[in-house]
């Protein structure tokens, strides 16, 4: 992809090399006038050149030029459509925008093979991936056939003494970008974090506790396998669907987790996200409002990418103090409250808050952490409290307000009486 695109002749100055086959022959100078791979500017010119291209075709090619814009990373380009007909008619206008200018698309895989086998010309040399292999793109693996995500966990050969280094280096190897293994990751955080709290040095040994806790984590992981999660949320284009999303927190980490809620059919699991506690000791209601900001910031963030809106929003936290919180002005409290009740409003101002039992909160699971088996057969982190089928076996409201758990924002006035003598009665 890089190389089909020219750099311009005032800037090939920059792309000068010297090179010789072996030592024995003459330095020699080359210039590079393309956009060189490994240079600091490579991926902003390929994708500026990109959106360029979809700037200037969109007349002609109107759904390829907004997936181009929206849905490609770098040279991979990801789309979708409600029927096969509308796909085959995307694919012909990727095809053609993209030849127009010397960009021959080089993969396709798709679930239908329908879409895969249809013939083109400008597509003779391109790979049409069949069966059961798998698509992996920014670290998340797609599998066609089952049409669903999945993971695998990549570890190094076992050693017998671990170091911080060697845990933080297989942790950060866990790439999960929507979430869906928070209540996993987070128990690594967890231990990252005693780590440090430890004192432990970058290449000690772990003590004996916590290498019992990274050694029983490690052997647990390759069960991350097992898990698969549809990619299809059932989503038409006219689907009017719901968005709910639970917060949580305990003493080590909080946690956020969104749902797609569409009446009479089903819930799925959108996206996640979990945090470590910090080190300064904070009351588990102000822990629990942090976990309703990383809900509002998660929930804004994914809003902001969705062309489908929902029909509604409905956040719920299983802190009454949270949420009475949320219910007053930002002015009536404490300065570290004030600030993220000030923030949750400005972010999700059309959202409603909710209460909901700690027993039916999935978030609880992501603030908590637990293991890949466990997880795996979680269906309340999967499908939300009782299946979500119906907004009617969502739990129910019981919000009773507790003003009082901190104490409200001190406001002093002073009044100051004093008397000129020499000045004139006001009448």
């Amino acid at each position: 992809m890089f190389r089909q695109f020219d750099v311009q002749e005032p800037d090939l100055r920059y792309q000068h090399i010297l090179w010789r086959a072996d030592p024995s022959q003459p330095m020699q100078d080359f210039c590079l006038t393309t956009v060189t791979y490994g240079t600091a500017g490579a991926p902003f010119l390929a994708i500026r050149t990109m959106l360029q291209l979809a700037h200037e075709g969109e007349s002609k090619s109107p759904e390829a030029a907004q997936i181009i814009r929206q849905q490609t990373y770098v040279d991979d380009a990801f789309a979708g459509a409600d029927s096969i007909e509308k796909a085959l008619v995307i694919k012909q206008q990727l095809i053609e925008l993209l030849k127009s200018a010397q960009l021959e698309l080089g993969k396709w895989s798709a679930n239908s093979d329908v879409i895969l086998d249809k013939n083109d010309d400008s597509t003779e040399r391109a790979i049409a991936m069949h069966g059961d292999e798998s698509v992996s793109t920014l670290g998340v693996r797609w599998q066609p056939r089952s049409d669903s995500f999945h993971f695998a966990a990549s570890l190094s050969p076992a050693k017998e003494n671990y170091t911080k280094r060697g845990v933080l280096s297989e942790t950060a190897r866990l790439f999960d970008p929507l979430g869906w293994l928070a209540p996993v990751i987070v128990v690594a955080k967890i231990l990252l974090q005693d780590l440090w709290l430890h004192g432990v040095d970058w290449d000690t040994p772990l003590p004996r506790e916590l290498s019992a806790r990274w050694l029983a984590f490690r052997n647990a992981l390759p069960l991350i396998n097992t898990i698969k999660v549809p990619r299809w949320i059932s989503l038409m284009g006219d689907t009017r669907w719901h968005l709910h999303g639970f917060a949580d927190a305990s003493q080590r980490a909080y946690g956020a987790v969104l749902y797609a809620v569409i009446p009479d059919t089903s819930a799925i699991i959108l996206t996640a996200k979990s945090k470590v506690a910090p080190t300064k000791v904070e009351s588990l209601p102000r822990l629990e409002l942090c976990g309703a900001l990383l809900l509002a910031r998660l929930t804004r963030h994914l809003l902001d990418g969705l062309t489908h809106q929902p029909y509604s929003v409905t956040l719920w936290s299983d802190s009454q103090v949270t949420l009475a919180w949320l219910q007053g002005h930002p002015s009536k409290w404490p300065t570290f409250v004030a600030n993220r009740v000030s923030q949750i409003r400005t972010l999700v101002p059309q959202a409603q808050w909710m209460h909901v039992a700690s027993a039916d909160n999935p978030a609880d699971i992501a603030s908590r952490g637990t293991s890949p088996l466990q997880l795996a057969e979680a269906n309340l982190w999967w499908k939300g409290p009782t299946g979500c089928p119906t907004r009617k076996n969502w739990p129910k409201s019981s919000l009773q307000a507790q003003p009082n758990v901190e104490s409200l924002r001190a406001h002093a006035t002073a009044h100051n009486c004093f008397a000129c003598p020499g000045q004139r009665k006001l009448s």
